[in-house]
């Protein structure tokens, strides 16, 4: 704390003028008489305080030097020095949450199946058929995956291709005037598959991917029609095949863990055979196979994430 020693001395020093026959005398004449300033200042350089001009004006008055030890206990204590830089300390609390998409999701698909044209024979003097189509049909699928949370990730699918219409024609060999016939037939397609994809991350994530399998490719309720109108059925034919498939498309993102699937897969199922069936009419029989059954699929999918 500074000492009071120089305000004590001014005061006496005060006391004294007040009291002496000179103040009496020049007391009237007012402000300009400078015998107590030379007194306060005389007091003020026996203590060695800074003169005091007392007919400053306290709002013009210029502030003095700060004290250092007021103003170091206005700042608090300082930081202890130990030779290592400061560290940044963040609230956790206000960060972020970083989420993951890792884990198990289930899967579920609806679209178009439109078919690639396939092949169709008979053994000699049969041969190839003539014009061979599929009609397009509905395609429904479901799966199970896992997504490793970056920019892979798997599944098993099970695709089923509902009933499209095959048509064709074949050489009509035991007609006497030549000609065709008509064929008819339902084909159908079921295909397990174990797929990989390639997935941009992102609101919306582009892929590509590609899978392989088995399936099992049916041709039933299969009739002919001979040139002379007369009518007839070959046995169904089916066959189980090794598949194989590309993929590719957008998905996005619309809860937290439901993605909205829009994609395209290009799926081969392979061929189907039918049991010995009659070729023209002397007699002869033989297999009447299905060949190169393929599908462009085209699907709007649901893909769920187990929390």
């Amino acid at each position: 704390m500074p000492s009071s020693r120089p305000a004590s001395s001014v005061l006496v020093v005060l006391l004294l003028a007040l009291a002496s026959p000179a103040f009496a005398a020049t007391a009237s004449v007012g402000p300009d008489d400078d015998v107590v300033a030379r007194a306060i200042a005389a007091a003020a350089a026996e203590d060695g305080a800074e003169p005091v001009d007392p007919s400053a004006d306290d709002d013009t008055a210029a502030p003095g030097p700060a004290d250092p030890a007021a103003t170091a206990a206005a700042a608090g204590p300082a930081p202890a020095d130990d030779g290592q830089a400061p560290v940044l300390v963040h609230d956790e609390d206000i960060l972020p949450e970083e989420t993951s998409r890792a884990g198990f999701y289930v899967r579920g698909d609806i679209g178009a199946a439109l078919f690639a044209t396939p092949t169709a024979t008979l053994p000699a003097p049969v041969g190839r058929f003539r014009s061979p189509s599929i009609d397009p049909a509905v395609t429904f699928g479901a799966g199970l995956g896992y997504d490793f949370g970056g920019w892979l990730r798997t599944d098993v699918t099970l695709d089923a291709v509902g009933s499209g219409g095959f048509s064709a024609r074949s050489v009509c060999a035991g007609c006497a005037g030549g000609g065709f016939t008509r064929e008819r037939a339902d084909v159908s397609a079921l295909a397990a598959l174990l797929n990989a994809y390639v997935e941009f991350d992102g609101v919306v994530r582009p892929y590509v991917g590609g899978g392989i399998g088995v399936s099992r490719v049916e041709a039933t309720d299969w009739r002919t029609t001979r040139p002379d109108g007369r009518t007839g059925r070959r046995p169904d034919a089916e066959g189980w095949n090794f598949a194989w498939a590309l993929a590719g498309g957008v998905g996005f993102d619309v809860a937290d863990n439901v993605t909205l699937d829009a994609g395209y897969r290009y799926l081969t199922l392979g061929s189907a055979e039918t049991g010995r069936t009659a070729i023209g009419g002397g007699g002869g029989r033989g297999r009447a196979e299905l060949e190169d059954v393929a599908v462009h699929l085209v699907r709007l999918g649901v893909q769920v994430r187990f929390p």
